[in-house]
C-alpha cells in the first residue's frame, strides 16, 4: 500500500479536489430541473397572483450553482470533462431537456446554471454548444443486434 502512495503522479491536493468536483457534480445531477410548465392553466394562475395587491415575494434563482476551488489552478476543463459526476449531470439535463451552461470562472470556482425555459440543445458547456445533440442521446447504450 505504502508503494501504491508514493507511485502517485498528481498531487494529493489535485486528487483531493477533484473528487470534491466529481462529488459536488453528482449531487447536481440529481437535482436538474424540469421543463417549465407552459400550458394556460399555469400561465393564468401566475398572471394571477402576479396581478393580486399584497406581500412582494422575491424570486430566489435556485438554478444556479457555483463550487469555488480551495486552490486555483489544481483542476482544469478537461479534468472535468473526463469526471462521472460530469457525465451524469449531462445526461440528466438532457433526459429532462432542459438547458445547461457550465463554465469556469477564472480556475477559481465552477458553474452550473440551469434554464428550464429552454432546450438542451441551447446548453453550453465550457464554450461548446449542444446545437446539434439530440436530448436524451446521450448516455444510452446502443442497442445489440436481436435475433
Amino acid at each position: 500500500m505504502a508503494k501504491d502512495i508514493k507511485d502517485l503522479s498528481l498531487p494529493l491536493n489535485k486528487v483531493i479536489e477533484l473528487g470534491q468536483v466529481d462529488r459536488w457534480l453528482r449531487g447536481i445531477a440529481t437535482i436538474v430541473p424540469h421543463p417549465t410548465d407552459h400550458s394556460d392553466d399555469v400561465l393564468q394562475e401566475r398572471e394571477l397572483h402576479a396581478s393580486l395587491p399584497g406581500l412582494t415575494v422575491a424570486v430566489l434563482d435556485c438554478n444556479a450553482h457555483i463550487l469555488p476551488f480551495a486552490e486555483t489552478n489544481l483542476v482544469e476543463q478537461s479534468d472535468i470533462t473526463r469526471m462521472k459526476g460530469f457525465q451524469q449531470l449531462i445526461q440528466s439535463a438532457s433526459r429532462s431537456n432542459v438547458r445547461v451552461d457550465v463554465d469556469s470562472v477564472g480556475g477559481a470556482a465552477l458553474e452550473v446554471n440551469f434554464e428550464p425555459d429552454e432546450p438542451f440543445s441551447r446548453s453550453q458547456v465550457f464554450g461548446a454548444t449542444y446545437t446539434n445533440v439530440l436530448p436524451a442521446v446521450i448516455g444510452t447504450k446502443p442497442m445489440g443486434i436481436r435475433k
